[in-house]
């Protein structure tokens, strides 16, 4: 995924919406994605380490 353009269509159709509801869900799913990308970086970062560990050859 392409956390850069998610970011910033999410950020347009925010600025775009007149309904605070609107915007208040898109801020919620900016927080979202954000954590789910982070996520993905530590099971990356852990399948890395895992595949390097001897013990678990």
């Amino acid at each position: 995924m392409n956390e850069e353009w998610v970011s910033q269509t999410v950020a347009e159709l925010q600025a775009a919406l007149p309904a605070y509801a609107d915007r208040a869900l898109l801020a919620q799913l900016q927080v979202i994605l954000a954590e789910q990308q982070h996520r993905l970086d530590l099971a990356a970062a852990e399948l890395d380490g895992r595949a390097w560990s001897k013990r678990n050859w």
